[in-house]
């Protein structure tokens, strides 16, 4: 009974040391990137303020702010390129869109 605690017990221990050495590997390769940051923390924030003001970055959630996708194609066109696709074998009946 004995050794079959002791046993037990190893092998909790080893499969805890596993994950821990796994771990490590994850944050060591990341490490390995090589990239270098030129600008401190304060600089890239201030960067960013800077290109929402202007514009130039979307913010998350601002989707709908976005212009919509107006399409130059008639839909007879649509529905033939659709016919030949199927016809060529590169898009299966399955796919098409009601």
């Amino acid at each position: 009974m004995k050794t079959q605690t002791i046993a037990t017990a190893l092998i909790a221990f080893a499969a805890l040391g596993s994950g821990a050495a796994f771990a490590e590997e994850t944050y060591g390769h990341q490490a390995e990137t090589g990239f270098v940051s030129t600008l401190t923390r304060a600089e890239v924030q201030a960067q960013v303020l800077q290109a929402r003001k202007d514009g130039g970055l979307q913010i998350v959630g601002d989707a709908d702010k976005a212009p919509a996708f107006v399409s130059t194609a008639e839909r007879s066109q649509i529905r033939a390129e659709a016919v030949q696709s199927v016809r060529n074998h590169v898009l299966a009946v399955d796919q098409l869109g009601s």
